[in-house]
């Protein structure tokens, strides 16, 4: 049945307009032609057509072509053509604004799913920006219309603006008490004092609204509060003030809230001057603050949905500014990748273009702004969702809505095209790989275990033991020197220690021996002073482990009972367990370098590779390379001083320039068995920084939501 029926409706009927729109007067084109306005209510998108267009939709409910063509032509002086009218049926369907047909059976599947789609993306939106309305305040607006002429005269506007001037006056000679006023705002007598202000500065801003549309007689369907991403704010629907054509009445009602805002500073800031009371003066300067700040940093602003977006839509008599500034945007880079114009473009698509972008960028800091401030002041998992939620639709949406068009368009494209597309895709690729270069930092380092100690002998002396074997345990004994020149003087001292004790205890029989038994007492003290002073110089030359690990690299020298020089490489013990790398960069670099930079050490070999994460930046600069593997005469950065020799010295080699050091956590299993000289590349780009956070991202949640 359904079958026969789509079968017998003629070629020419057409689907009705859906019955919840409205078509009202519009603002003259720029041209000066008239122009009409479509409001969907549903969607809250206004459409502007022309007049050919208004003659055809005026017609609309004979649902026939020709019809509706033929008396086109019989009572205006238009005369529409087949094209106008297809045009304008493919824009109303495009925008949804037609009936649906219930007899197209073979898309209802597609359409279902489409709607689903819409409608959670719907509630996504609807999650980041709400209303919840809970007054229709039109039985009492007639009570203001005394108010708002008072309000909307030349002689009201003469007085602000004098009242203007005498505030300016009065900050320039008050600067000092303002500037002094304005206490910590994190102080929780200042915090309640900037809630009172929020609260007064929202209320006489939607008052401004509501006087102005009593004064141009506009209706305010509802007033309530609107949520931005849960942060709760008053509103008042001004939505009726599109059938208003005329533009400065409109402009007037789209600046009503700020305008009074102003007003309410100009107000307040006098009265703070006078007022004795700390408590109110706090809040009259809090108010003026927060009226002036708010509505020039929020309110004003064109990229939310807010006043000063409804203001520069009324200046440039535009409606949709923000669809049509994203699909111009959109437009601008399919033309770059296709090479071909999707949409004829006009002089003012770069302006629109660049609008989009900036509006774009925008709203994802506000959001995400917003999402980190709750995460860490209030409720995480809340922070957490919304972040989530912001991601999806700020970025993977848009992009999953692109790929799609990109698939449909991609066949129909000649091959020339795709040749462009695929060219500049690479191109685009390969800078941003040399732009990631640029941003990367190359360095020299080397990778050590945390735990590594080199042994020196502190005193030429006699190898007395030497630990036999690499596994060493913590507290084990490695050396045991003997140094002859402090025995010596050990044995020295004893004996003229035991000589003043047996002096001291002769018996005394005159002030010349008391004198002496007196100097004998200070002698021993002094002997047993040093006496003490060189056992600790002697314990010295027994070296004992102070943590688990190995033992290596032991000069064949030194062995049982042979002879060492002062500051001889006695052999290097290590725990492997944990690893770092130590990196060194120039002034220059280390600006670049923050904590959680990734890096990779590559050895000199090119062999191996390990990955880490900046741990810390020390800011201090370092006066000697810690290690001869540093040395580097092809590398400016780490020239050093003359070197006598090519041993190791053992407190580094003083280096010539200034370098700062870098310590990289190892986050790979490591499986060397000594130091590794290598290049550190310190990744700082945009990407890598995102990559970053990402990796941070998934941290959280994995620790926040115990996934593991």
């Amino acid at each position: 049945m359904v079958g026969n029926l789509t079968e017998a409706k003629s070629s020419n009927s057409l689907l009705p307009l859906r019955e919840d729109l409205h078509l009202n007067r519009g603002i003259n084109d720029k041209n000066g032609s008239p122009t009409w306005t479509i409001f969907d209510h549903a969607n809250g998108l206004f459409y502007k057509i022309g007049i050919i267009e208004f003659e055809l939709l005026s017609r609309w409910h004979y649902l026939d072509k020709d019809k509706i063509l033929k008396e086109c032509y019989q009572q205006t002086p238009f005369f529409p053509t087949s094209d106008d009218f297809e045009q304008l049926l493919e824009f109303l369907k495009e925008k949804n604004l037609l009936v649906p047909d219930i007899n197209e059976s073979d898309n209802l599947y597609v359409k279902s799913l489409a709607a689903k789609e819409k409608l959670f993306n719907k509630i996504i939106k609807n999650y980041l920006f709400f209303r919840v309305p809970f007054a229709r305040p039109n039985s009492i607006l007639s009570s203001l219309v005394g108010l708002s002429n008072l309000v909307y005269n030349k002689i009201f506007f003469q007085f602000i603006l004098g009242l203007l001037i005498v505030n300016i006056l009065l900050f320039f000679q008050n600067i000092d008490v303002v500037m002094a006023g304005i206490k910590n705002p994190f102080d929780s007598i200042n915090y309640l004092y900037v809630f009172i202000a929020l609260v007064v500065s929202k209320l006489f801003h939607e008052f401004g609204h509501v006087l102005a549309c009593v004064k141009n007689k506009i209706k305010v369907p509802n007033i309530g509060i609107a949520f931005i991403v849960m942060w709760p704010m008053l509103y008042v629907d001004t939505s009726e003030s599109w059938k208003i054509h005329e533009p400065q009445k409109r402009l007037a009602v789209s600046s009503a809230g700020i305008f009074f805002e102003v007003i309410l500073a100009l107000i307040c800031f006098p009265l703070y001057l006078w007022f004795d009371n700390q408590s109110i003066k706090m809040i009259l300067l809090y108010i003026s603050i927060t009226s002036l700040s708010i509505s020039f940093l929020l309110n004003a602003s064109p990229f939310m949905r807010f006043d000063g977006y409804f203001i520069l839509q009324d200046i440039l008599k535009e409606e949709n500014l923000h669809d049509k500034s994203f699909n111009a945007l959109k437009n601008k880079i399919r033309t770059f990748l296709f090479g071909i114009n999707f949409n004829e473009e006009t002089k003012d698509d770069n302006f629109y273009a660049l609008f989009g972008l900036i509006t774009g960028i925008y709203r994802l800091i506000l959001y995400f702004g917003i999402a980190i401030a709750v995460y860490y002041m209030f409720i995480k998992v809340v922070g957490l969702l919304l972040f989530a939620v912001e991601l999806y639709y700020f970025i993977l949406m848009p992009i999953v809505k692109e790929f799609k068009y990109y698939k449909k368009i991609y066949p129909m494209l000649e091959n020339k095209n795709k040749q462009k597309l695929f060219t500049k895709i690479g191109a685009i690729f390969i800078i941003f790989l040399l732009f990631q270069a640029s941003n990367s930092i190359n360095t020299i380092g080397y990778i050590s275990p945390k735990e590594y100690r080199e042994i020196y002998s502190p005193f030429a002396g006699q190898v007395k033991y030497r630990k036999e074997g690499n596994i060493v345990k913590k507290n084990d004994v490695l050396f045991n020197i003997e140094n002859f020149e402090l025995s010596i003087k050990k044995e020295s001292l004893y004996n003229n220690l035991k000589y003043a004790k047996e002096y001291y205890n002769k018996v005394v029989v005159s002030e010349k021996d008391l004198s002496n038994l007196n100097n004998a007492r200070n002698k021993i003290n002094i002997t047993e002073s040093i006496n003490k002073l060189n056992d600790g110089s002697l314990n010295k030359l027994e070296i004992v482990a102070d943590f688990d690990g190995f033992l290596s690299d032991v000069s064949e020298s030194v062995q049982v009972n042979s002879f060492i020089p002062k500051d001889e490489l006695l052999g290097v013990y290590y725990n492997n367990k944990n690893w770092i790398i130590r990196a060194y960069v120039n002034e220059e670099q280390l600006s670049k370098v923050k904590k959680g930079d990734r890096v990779s050490f590559y050895s000199t070999s090119r062999i191996d590779m390990v990955n880490g994460v900046v741990e810390y930046v020390n800011k201090t600069p370092i006066l000697y390379l810690p290690n001869m593997l540093l040395v580097d005469k092809n590398n400016n950065d780490f020239a050093v001083e003359d070197i006598k020799s090519d041993k190791r010295i053992r407190n580094g080699v003083k280096n010539k320039n200034t370098l700062y050091q870098i310590d990289i956590e190892v986050l790979d299993k490591v499986d060397f068995n000594q130091i590794k000289k290598g290049e550190v590349v310190i990744k700082t780009g945009f990407f890598y920084d995102l990559g970053n956070n990402i990796n941070k991202l998934i941290a959280i949640l994995i620790r926040e939501f115990n996934l593991f």
